[in-house]
């Protein structure tokens, strides 16, 4: 369904945040190679994200924006979707 109001959400500390040691927090494992060095991140999502990710999706487009890479974000692809 398209919708003509759009709605810019940041990811990066706001809706999932990413750490290089791992958080007494669930979350997900991540290596990534940068500049020829393999580094480990740990990711975790703000509780309730999927919800809010799919009731706005009923009336916006939602727009994600992060500066950070994109692999961060391959555990969460399906909440959002």
């Amino acid at each position: 369904e398209s919708h003509s109001e759009k709605i810019a959400l940041d990811l990066d500390g706001t809706l999932i945040a990413t750490y290089d040691t791992k958080p007494d927090l669930p979350c997900s494992t991540i290596q990534m190679a940068v500049g020829g060095r393999t580094f480990t991140f740990f990711v975790t999502v703000r509780s309730g994200l999927d919800n809010f990710v799919s009731t706005l999706s009923e009336y916006y487009e939602i727009q994600l924006y992060t500066a950070g890479y994109r692999e961060v974000l391959s555990p969460y692809k399906n909440i959002l979707s």
